[in-house]
């Protein structure tokens, strides 16, 4: 299981909160690149995380789930 690998890996987003770019979980970023991936091909889900990570409309499209994985 994909959490069990990574059980403390986060991934930089681009969405801010209280001026701060927040950070998901490194299993809520690769899920929401699969989704992404199977549209857009061609960004590793490493890479797409050291170009800033995904905006809020990204995550909300590709895994309406990333609220629950927010790390403080």
């Amino acid at each position: 299981m994909i959490s069990d690998k990574f059980p403390k890996k986060t991934a930089l987003t681009q969405v801010i909160k209280d001026g701060n770019y927040i950070k998901i979980t490194w299993v809520a970023h690769w899920r929401a690149w699969c989704s992404y991936n199977s549209l857009f091909s061609g960004q590793t889900c490493e890479r797409l995380e050291e170009r800033g990570g995904f905006g809020k409309e990204e995550l909300d499209a590709f895994y309406p789930e990333w609220p629950n994985h927010v790390v403080s």
